[in-house]
């Protein structure tokens, strides 16, 4: 009987250790680098009072370096020389601007948020939507590894005057002892799905 209350009790705590995960947001330092299976190579550039520059995130742009804030918010991207770009003449979409918040510290098991933002490509102006659930903390195998990770799930809606919009689905895995994501998955028809497969932190 004393067997079993014991166990019953490192049961319920290890739960509730689990279920208590709490995530902050990640700092950097200059040479932190990610290779994903995209064929992007990820390095921390500069690191100061004004943020975090990353370059590599962009495959149509791999000189472009993008900005994050202390809360990991893409802020601008701007090129090696610290100008600001005109982020309307590349190719791809962009996503940058206060307004997305792909984290809500910290992360935990059932938050979900909202992200509603303005997106650009080519001269275009597109409204953007997400719905963002930490669904879980578990384990993920990918090429560099399996780690511990918060899974979130991303529901997008994009539209833009004369089109009716799209709507796709996301799954990402965030490791903490990565800094990074290090998985993801999407049911959009132009998205590819990638995994880590190198990294290195200083």
């Amino acid at each position: 009987m004393r067997f079993g209350a014991i166990t019953l009790f490192i049961l319920l705590t290890t739960a509730a250790i689990a279920h208590a995960q709490l995530a902050d947001p990640p700092s950097f330092s200059v040479g932190d680098t990610w290779k994903l299976s995209d064929g992007r190579e990820l390095k921390v550039m500069r690191v100061d009072d004004q943020g975090t520059a990353i370059a590599g995130l962009r495959g149509d742009c791999r000189t472009c370096l993008t900005l994050f804030d202390k809360t990991y918010t893409p802020l601008s991207m701007i090129d090696a020389g610290g100008k600001p770009m005109d982020v309307m003449s590349l190719r791809g979409v962009v996503f940058v601007g206060p307004g997305w918040k792909f984290y809500e510290w910290p992360l935990e098991v059932k938050k979900t948020w909202n992200v509603s933002a303005k997106a650009f490509t080519r001269g275009e102006t597109q409204n953007v939507t997400i719905r963002i659930t930490v669904i879980a903390y578990e384990d993920v195998k990918t090429k560099a590894g399996t780690f511990k990770a918060y899974k979130l799930q991303r529901d997008w809606t994009m539209s833009w005057p004369g089109y009716t919009g799209s709507s796709w689905t996301t799954t990402d895995w965030y490791a903490p002892e990565v800094r990074s994501l290090v998985k993801s998955v999407t049911t959009s028809p132009g998205g590819r799905d990638w995994e880590l497969v190198a990294y290195a932190l200083k």
